[in-house]
C-alpha cells in the first residue's frame, strides 16, 4: 500500500522551500516520487511484495518541482518524517536538456528515470497514479516530446 500524500501539503511545503531559497519564484508543478533501488525482485510473490512495501516505506522520497527558471529536487526525511530535509539538486531550466531519460506509465505506479548531473547512475523514481496529472504536466512543460513508454 502506498503512502497517500496530501497534495496541498506537498505543494505548500515545496513552495515554502523554493521561496526560502529563491525569493519571488513559484512552482508551476510539483509531484512526489519515491526512489526505486530494488531492481527486479525474485522469489515467491508474497515475499517480493513484502520487500517492495518495506523498500517504499523506508526508501528515499523526493518532491520534484518545476518553476519558471529551474527544476528543484528536494529530499524528504522518510516515510514518517514528511518534511523537506535537503535540497538534493537544483538545476537551471535551460540546462536540463537530458534530465528525463525515460518515462514508463504503469497501472498503479509510473516510472521516471532522471539523469542528474554529477551522478553516474540515473535516479529511478516511482510516481503513484494520483500524481499522474502533475507528472504529465511536468513532462509537457519540460520537454514537448518526452519519451513515454506504454504499460
Amino acid at each position: 500500500m502506498a503512502i497517500r500524500w496530501d497534495k496541498e501539503k506537498v505543494r505548500s511545503q515545496a513552495a515554502a522551500e523554493i521561496a526560502r531559497t529563491a525569493p519571488g519564484e513559484q512552482p508551476i508543478v510539483t509531484f512526489h516520487a519515491t526512489a526505486n533501488r530494488e531492481g527486479r525482485m525474485r522469489g515467491p510473490r508474497f515475499l517480493a511484495r513484502a520487500w517492495r512495501l518495506v523498500a517504499r516505506r523506508f526508501g528515499r522520497n523526493y518532491f520534484v518541482s518545476l518553476t519558471g527558471r529551474r527544476v528543484a529536487v528536494h529530499r524528504l526525511g522518510g516515510a514518517f518524517r514528511t518534511r523537506i530535509v535537503e535540497r538534493y539538486r537544483d538545476l537551471p531550466r535551460g540546462e536540463q536538456g537530458g534530465l528525463v531519460r525515460r518515462v514508463r506509465e504503469g497501472g498503479l505506479y509510473d516510472r521516471l528515470w532522471l539523469a542528474l548531473p554529477g551522478e553516474e547512475a540515473t535516479l529511478d523514481c516511482e510516481v503513484v497514479h494520483y500524481w499522474r496529472p502533475e507528472l504529465h504536466r511536468f513532462l509537457a512543460e519540460l520537454a514537448p516530446a518526452a519519451p513515454l513508454a506504454p504499460r
